[in-house]
């Protein structure tokens, strides 16, 4: 399992859209806007600089019924692609 723990990099703010719409991060420092669905709200709201990628897959396994066999594949490649678009920063180093 995945011990890396990601934190939201610090130019970045979120902000969630109507229930069940999902959310919007924004990267202050690029101006750029990034649209998450449903669940990718629920993964960035977990995000709190202490759950590693396995806590966040046990959470996701618990709150969601019939979770796809390749969760925590999933789970990490999407926190993999937000940090290549500088959105968070994985074990909390610098960005």
């Amino acid at each position: 399992m995945n011990e890396v723990v990601y934190v939201p990099a610090p130019r970045v703010v979120f902000r969630s859209l109507k229930e069940g719409e999902g959310g919007v991060l924004l990267h202050v420092g690029t101006g750029q806007y990034h649209g998450v669905n449903q669940t990718g709200a629920y993964l960035w709201e977990r995000l709190d600089g202490t759950r590693t990628v396995e806590n966040i897959v046990a959470g996701v396994t618990k709150d969601f019924m019939d979770p796809p066999a390749d969760l925590d594949a999933l789970i990490e490649s999407f926190f993999a692609d937000l940090a290549e678009r500088g959105l968070v920063i994985p074990d909390g180093t610098d960005a």
